[in-house]
Protein backbone atom coordinates (compact mmCIF):
# COMPACT_ATOMS: atom_id res chain seq x y z
CA UNK A 1 0.00 0.00 0.00
CA UNK A 2 1.31 2.99 -0.93
CA UNK A 3 0.81 6.01 1.96
CA UNK A 4 -0.76 8.91 0.25
CA UNK A 5 -2.15 11.96 1.95
CA UNK A 6 -5.67 10.08 0.87
CA UNK A 7 -4.55 7.04 2.06
CA UNK A 8 -3.57 8.01 5.66
CA UNK A 9 -6.42 10.33 5.80
CA UNK A 10 -8.68 7.57 5.69
CA UNK A 11 -6.97 5.77 7.93
CA UNK A 12 -7.07 8.39 10.40
CA UNK A 13 -10.92 9.43 10.20
CA UNK A 14 -11.09 5.50 10.62
CA UNK A 15 -9.11 5.75 13.61
CA UNK A 16 -10.81 8.59 15.04
CA UNK A 17 -14.35 7.08 15.04
CA UNK A 18 -12.96 3.83 17.11
CA UNK A 19 -10.70 5.28 19.12
CA UNK A 20 -10.17 8.95 19.47
CA UNK A 21 -8.39 9.28 22.68
CA UNK A 22 -5.61 6.80 21.11
CA UNK A 23 -5.22 9.04 18.26
CA UNK A 24 -4.59 12.13 20.18
CA UNK A 25 -1.99 10.44 22.64
CA UNK A 26 -0.50 9.24 19.33
CA UNK A 27 0.00 12.85 17.87
CA UNK A 28 0.90 13.79 21.43
CA UNK A 29 3.45 11.30 21.90
CA UNK A 30 5.30 11.83 18.28
CA UNK A 31 5.26 15.66 18.24
CA UNK A 32 6.45 16.27 21.93
CA UNK A 33 8.56 12.84 22.23
CA UNK A 34 7.15 11.72 25.54
CA UNK A 35 6.21 7.75 25.91
CA UNK A 36 5.08 8.03 29.24
CA UNK A 37 1.35 6.55 29.48
CA UNK A 38 0.13 8.41 32.72
CA UNK A 39 2.06 11.61 31.33
CA UNK A 40 0.12 11.33 27.73
CA UNK A 41 -3.17 10.28 29.94
CA UNK A 42 -2.91 13.47 31.68
CA UNK A 43 -2.26 15.75 28.27
CA UNK A 44 -5.43 14.20 27.19
CA UNK A 45 -7.34 14.93 30.15
CA UNK A 46 -6.17 18.58 29.73
CA UNK A 47 -6.53 18.81 25.94
CA UNK A 48 -10.30 17.96 26.71
CA UNK A 49 -11.27 19.55 29.72
CA UNK A 50 -10.84 22.66 27.32
CA UNK A 51 -13.27 23.35 24.92
CA UNK A 52 -11.23 25.48 22.77
CA UNK A 53 -7.68 24.09 23.46
CA UNK A 54 -6.64 22.74 19.72
CA UNK A 55 -4.49 20.21 19.04
CA UNK A 56 -2.96 22.24 16.15
CA UNK A 57 -0.84 25.64 17.12
CA UNK A 58 -2.98 28.77 16.58
CA UNK A 59 0.26 30.09 14.02
CA UNK A 60 -0.37 27.02 12.10
CA UNK A 61 -4.00 27.30 11.84
CA UNK A 62 -4.08 30.95 10.75
CA UNK A 63 -1.69 30.39 8.17
CA UNK A 64 -4.22 27.68 6.71
CA UNK A 65 -7.08 29.91 6.85
CA UNK A 66 -4.93 32.74 5.32
CA UNK A 67 -3.66 30.33 2.76
CA UNK A 68 -7.26 29.33 2.19
CA UNK A 69 -8.75 32.90 1.79
CA UNK A 70 -6.04 33.56 -0.59
CA UNK A 71 -6.39 30.44 -2.67
CA UNK A 72 -10.45 30.79 -2.79
CA UNK A 73 -9.70 35.08 -3.83
CA UNK A 74 -7.27 34.06 -6.16
CA UNK A 75 -9.48 31.18 -7.73
CA UNK A 76 -12.36 33.36 -8.11
CA UNK A 77 -10.50 35.92 -9.78
CA UNK A 78 -9.09 33.68 -12.53
CA UNK A 79 -12.23 31.70 -12.81
CA UNK A 80 -14.00 35.33 -13.46
CA UNK A 81 -11.37 36.38 -15.89
CA UNK A 82 -11.99 33.33 -18.21
CA UNK A 83 -15.74 34.16 -17.64
CA UNK A 84 -15.98 37.24 -18.77
CA UNK A 85 -13.86 36.54 -21.92
CA UNK A 86 -15.54 33.55 -22.54
CA UNK A 87 -12.63 31.31 -22.82
CA UNK A 88 -13.20 29.30 -19.91
CA UNK A 89 -14.00 25.94 -21.90
CA UNK A 90 -10.54 26.73 -24.14
CA UNK A 91 -8.93 27.35 -21.22
CA UNK A 92 -9.60 24.02 -19.31
CA UNK A 93 -9.04 21.98 -22.60
CA UNK A 94 -5.90 23.38 -23.15
CA UNK A 95 -4.98 22.62 -19.60
CA UNK A 96 -5.94 18.83 -20.19
CA UNK A 97 -4.30 18.74 -22.87
CA UNK A 98 -0.82 20.36 -21.83
CA UNK A 99 -0.74 19.25 -18.18
CA UNK A 100 0.96 22.62 -17.61
CA UNK A 101 -1.35 25.56 -16.23
CA UNK A 102 1.85 27.83 -16.37
CA UNK A 103 2.52 26.98 -20.18
CA UNK A 104 -1.76 27.37 -20.31
CA UNK A 105 -1.98 31.03 -18.97
CA UNK A 106 0.51 32.49 -20.96
CA UNK A 107 -1.57 31.74 -24.45
CA UNK A 108 -3.88 33.72 -22.86
CA UNK A 109 -3.85 37.91 -22.55
CA UNK A 110 -6.09 38.41 -20.26
CA UNK A 111 -4.31 36.07 -17.54
CA UNK A 112 -0.63 36.77 -15.86
CA UNK A 113 0.82 33.90 -14.42
CA UNK A 114 2.23 36.21 -11.64
CA UNK A 115 -0.90 37.17 -10.23
CA UNK A 116 -1.23 34.23 -8.78
CA UNK A 117 0.33 31.83 -6.13
CA UNK A 118 1.78 28.40 -6.66
CA UNK A 119 -0.58 27.03 -4.39
CA UNK A 120 -3.27 28.69 -6.31
CA UNK A 121 -2.14 27.21 -9.95
CA UNK A 122 -0.94 23.74 -8.58
CA UNK A 123 -4.62 23.48 -6.58
CA UNK A 124 -6.71 24.51 -10.39
CA UNK A 125 -3.86 21.88 -12.06
CA UNK A 126 -5.16 19.13 -9.48
CA UNK A 127 -9.03 19.89 -9.96
CA UNK A 128 -8.64 19.77 -13.61
CA UNK A 129 -6.47 16.52 -14.36
CA UNK A 130 -7.31 15.06 -11.03
CA UNK A 131 -10.89 15.68 -10.13
CA UNK A 132 -12.45 16.86 -13.56
CA UNK A 133 -14.58 14.12 -15.51
CA UNK A 134 -13.82 14.04 -19.18
CA UNK A 135 -16.98 12.05 -19.79
CA UNK A 136 -19.44 15.12 -19.16
CA UNK A 137 -22.53 14.75 -20.79
CA UNK A 138 -23.28 18.58 -22.13
CA UNK A 139 -18.89 18.47 -22.13
CA UNK A 140 -18.71 22.08 -19.74
CA UNK A 141 -15.95 21.64 -18.92
CA UNK A 142 -15.61 25.08 -17.31
CA UNK A 143 -19.09 24.92 -15.69
CA UNK A 144 -18.06 21.23 -14.25
CA UNK A 145 -14.69 23.04 -13.24
CA UNK A 146 -16.45 25.34 -11.13
CA UNK A 147 -18.34 23.23 -9.74
CA UNK A 148 -15.47 21.16 -9.02
CA UNK A 149 -13.60 24.28 -7.07
CA UNK A 150 -17.55 25.34 -5.27
CA UNK A 151 -18.27 21.82 -3.80
CA UNK A 152 -14.22 21.66 -2.60
CA UNK A 153 -15.21 25.15 -0.93
CA UNK A 154 -12.36 26.73 -3.91
CA UNK A 155 -14.46 29.77 -4.04
CA UNK A 156 -15.20 33.09 -2.89
CA UNK A 157 -19.72 31.99 -2.66
CA UNK A 158 -20.09 35.93 -2.04
CA UNK A 159 -18.19 37.12 -5.72
CA UNK A 160 -20.23 38.78 -8.62
CA UNK A 161 -18.59 36.34 -10.81
CA UNK A 162 -20.21 33.06 -9.10
CA UNK A 163 -23.41 34.55 -8.78
CA UNK A 164 -23.54 36.17 -12.51
CA UNK A 165 -22.37 32.69 -13.42
CA UNK A 166 -25.09 30.75 -11.32
CA UNK A 167 -27.48 32.74 -13.39
CA UNK A 168 -26.50 32.25 -16.68
CA UNK A 169 -26.74 28.59 -16.09
CA UNK A 170 -30.41 28.81 -14.70
CA UNK A 171 -31.56 31.04 -18.03
CA UNK A 172 -30.16 28.34 -19.83
CA UNK A 173 -31.23 25.30 -18.06
CA UNK A 174 -34.71 23.91 -20.01
CA UNK A 175 -38.03 24.68 -18.36
CA UNK A 176 -39.72 22.15 -16.80
CA UNK A 177 -43.02 20.65 -18.59
CA UNK A 178 -46.29 21.65 -17.09
CA UNK A 179 -47.85 18.73 -14.53
CA UNK A 180 -50.96 18.60 -17.67
CA UNK A 181 -48.08 18.16 -20.34
CA UNK A 182 -46.63 15.71 -18.22
CA UNK A 183 -50.05 13.31 -17.94
CA UNK A 184 -50.91 13.79 -21.11
CA UNK A 185 -47.78 12.53 -22.90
Amino acid sequence: MAWTYESISKIFSEIAKENYKGLVKSFLAMELDISHQPLLDSLYDNFMAVDEMPLISEQLTYTAENSKQQLREELTDLLDKLYRTGEGASFVMECIVSNNISETISHYSDLDGEDYSTLTLESLQELIQKDLALKSQEQDYFGDLTLLALQKDLLDQKSHFLQHYVASLINTMPKSKDQNTLVLD
